[in-house]
């Protein structure tokens, strides 16, 4: 043997020796490591349920338990040397269990900064406590605006776990359900909002949906804001809602029934608005023009027109906003909302006039283009390029009369089809959606 190799295999034994005498080092370090493992695993599978589990993190977590597993029969292996006096022949005995705790900890610490990776990523992920949606601005000191806080005073109240909020069509019930998601003390009072629209016919798979929801709900203070409840429903079978001491619901309903069936603790009644309240939400929404001596009086009498329902005043309004002092278009949309005859329906008669006279203020296409629209369900998001391309299919958007340069029709189609877009927006029949590329049908 060369002078080299007796040196390299002389270095060698010492490197083994080093490790064997570091063996109490090495397994406290490999300790710790699998420690800190153990939790970062811990954590992410409490913070994940099993139907969000990405295949990746499936995989990570299985390596963590397998090397888990190794550690342990590392420790066994530990424990058993240790029980042994010292004795110079079993210093390579030693020498190998330190190298192979070494090697461990480098792989534990590996999955532990991969697992520190994923629990960053995770957070980012993870949807906010409470969804902001789009609400009307309401007015301090209003109708509506004193049932938002008369509902949070209501939520701070231990004994009161579901109100019930009920009024005809058009009083602002949802536009109270909104505000109440936006409002900054129910992101300090719940760790979760959830926000349902319900729909009984859309109610599909209602054992999976209901187990995924209570899975998601374990062991949080919640609240659930139900809009549009036609019927009794039991939230635990058909959402999977589970009771909770210190979780709360909120529900709104056209019918008062059915908010003493859904067992509400207090209810609130969303009436229309008194003269001198929609007076005054008239003219906010109008701004100056109204104070023009020949528009005062027609304006009053528009006012009149809708009944106090916040949702009328506040669509109309904007319509006659465009008006601006013109006595003469004033004159004719009075005339215009005054028209219809209503369709005696209880709770729907000055929904369907303000319908129809938004829908006969429109012009050209927009009339054939807002039906089209209204073939979709409510609440059906819709998206906007597939909806501007129906349209164009259906010829509603473009006439190959006033399109000489055939490169642009497409371009040219598609402009069309978002100031139409628009101007439906602008007179609500259709309004954005939270999805920022959808819109959806208007609704109270």
């Amino acid at each position: 043997m060369t002078e080299e190799a007796t040196t390299a295999a002389l270095f060698k034994v010492y490197e083994i020796v080093a490790r064997g005498i570091d063996l109490k080092g090495n397994y406290k370090r490999l300790r710790q490591e699998a420690k800190k493992l153990k939790a970062i695993r811990d954590a992410i599978e409490t913070e994940i349920s099993k139907d969000r589990i990405t295949p990746a993190t499936r995989e990570w977590i299985a390596k963590v338990k397998m090397i888990e597993s190794e550690v342990r029969e590392l420790k066994t292996k530990y424990k058993n040397e240790m029980g042994h006096p010292w004795r110079l022949v079993r210093i390579w005995a030693y020498a190998r269990l330190s190298t192979d705790m070494a090697e461990k900890y480098n792989q534990v610490h590996s999955l532990w900064e991969e697992g520190n990776l994923k629990r960053e990523e995770l957070d980012a992920e993870l949807p906010e406590p409470v969804r902001k949606r789009h609400a009307p601005r309401i007015e301090e000191n209003s109708a509506l605006h004193m049932a938002v806080q008369e509902i949070l005073s209501f939520l701070e109240d231990e004994q009161i776990q579901r109100i019930g909020v009920w009024g005809t069509v058009g009083t602002g019930k949802t536009t109270i359900m909104q505000n109440l998601n936006n409002h900054e003390q129910i992101a300090k009072m719940f760790d979760i909002v959830i926000w349902v629209t319900l729909d009984m016919e859309r109610f599909a798979d209602i054992e999976e949906n209901a187990r995924r929801i209570s899975e998601e709900l374990k062991e949080k203070k919640y609240l659930v804001l139900l809009d549009e409840v036609q019927e009794n429903i039991d939230l635990n079978a058909v959402m999977g809602i589970p009771n909770n001491q210190d979780s709360k619901v909120v529900l709104a309903s056209r019918n008062r029934c059915v908010c003493y069936e859904m067992e509400a603790d207090e209810l609130i009644n969303v009436k229309r608005l008194s003269p001198a309240d929609a007076w005054n939400m008239f003219q906010e929404k109008v701004g100056h023009p109204i104070s023009s001596p020949l528009i005062k009086p027609i304006a009053e009498q528009v006012v009149k027109e809708c009944d106090g329902l916040p949702l009328l005043i506040d669509r109309i309004g904007r319509t006659f906003r465009k008006k601006g002092k013109d006595v003469s278009l004033w004159r004719d949309g009075l005339n215009r909302l005054r028209r219809w005859e209503s369709v005696k329906t209880e709770g729907m008669d000055e929904v369907l006039d303000f319908l129809k006279f938004c829908y006969e203020e429109l012009d050209g296409n927009k009339k054939d283009c807002f039906l089209y629209g209204a073939l979709y369900p409510e609440e059906c998001e819709i998206y906007i390029d597939y909806l501007l391309e129906c349209w164009n299919a259906e010829g509603l958007i473009h006439d190959a009369d006033e399109l000489v340069d055939n490169t642009n029709v497409f371009r040219d189609a598609r402009d069309k089809g978002h100031a139409i877009l628009d101007a439906l927006i602008d007179v609500s029949l259709l309004e954005r959606s939270d999805k920022k590329k959808c819109v959806k049908m208007n609704k109270e």
